[in-house]
């Protein structure tokens, strides 16, 4: 019972984290009429952190419900699964031993360097930024220059290259691109079998979006799992290993 109720608790408190992380910053793609968004990072977050029945179940609800309260209706049953099984992939392949092959720093560069190729390519020049809340938001046409994607490049790889050291972050850049392989395959049949829109226009978008996710994730559980106290690190652990 005492399980049941702290798995309830997590779920319910990161839908809300994935859902506001989903409406925080959101970029129009007018080719499919999505929208890039942050909130990958935190689904990658809460199922690193928390294993796959709660990252599964809080990853379909929350961007779901941030679908529906930004107006995007009819992405949100198809975000309710793809979301839900990345949350799961993610979730169980984190816990998974992975052996080294290759140096640490490569896993660290590649994201890093893939984001800045797309993000010049695709994220260069006018675009349409919604920052806020559901009804509380606001709408700017912002200019995007690619000296901006190298800065970003460069402090990603250096924040990737330090927490490389540690053997968990193989687990979690190969954990986190996997799920986001499952995101940007979802999104891809979604758009182009069901809703019949020019669907590989929005791969380079979902792409950057993985990558943004991982940039973001990696570094941050990487942080929390050493810094926290020894109580809230046996509070995390235990939860993970909820079945």
């Amino acid at each position: 019972m005492q399980k049941s109720a702290k798995e309830l608790a997590l779920i319910a408190i990161f839908t809300a984290v994935n859902c506001i992380s989903t409406t925080l910053i959101q970029v129009y793609i007018p080719a499919t009429k999505g929208y890039f968004n942050v909130g990958e990072s935190t689904v990658y977050i809460t199922a690193m952190l928390f294993g796959p029945k709660v990252g599964a179940l809080a990853g379909a609800l929350g961007p779901a419900l941030a679908d529906v309260a930004t107006g995007y209706y009819i992405y949100a049953p198809a975000t309710a699964v793809i979301k839900g099984l990345e949350g799961l992939v993610v979730g169980l392949l984190s816990r998974r031993a992975v052996r080294r092959r290759i140096p640490g720093y490569l896993y660290a560069l590649a994201p890093s360097v893939l984001l800045l190729i797309i993000g010049i390519m695709y994220y260069t020049g006018s675009s349409e930024l919604t920052i806020g809340i559901p009804k509380l938001n606001m709408t700017i046409l912002v200019e995007i220059h690619y000296l901006a994607w190298i800065i970003t490049a460069v402090v990603a790889a250096a924040a990737l290259t330090y927490v490389a050291r540690s053997p968990e972050c193989l687990q979690w850049v190969i954990s986190a691109s996997a799920g986001g392989a499952i995101m940007v395959l979802g999104y891809f049949l979604y758009e182009q079998l069901v809703l019949g829109y020019y669907a590989i226009a929005e791969v380079p978008f979902n792409i950057a979006q993985v990558l943004v996710g991982i940039l973001i994730a990696v570094p941050t559980v990487s942080t929390l799992s050493r810094r926290l106290p020894s109580s809230s690190r046996r509070f995390l652990l235990d939860s993970s290993a909820i079945k």
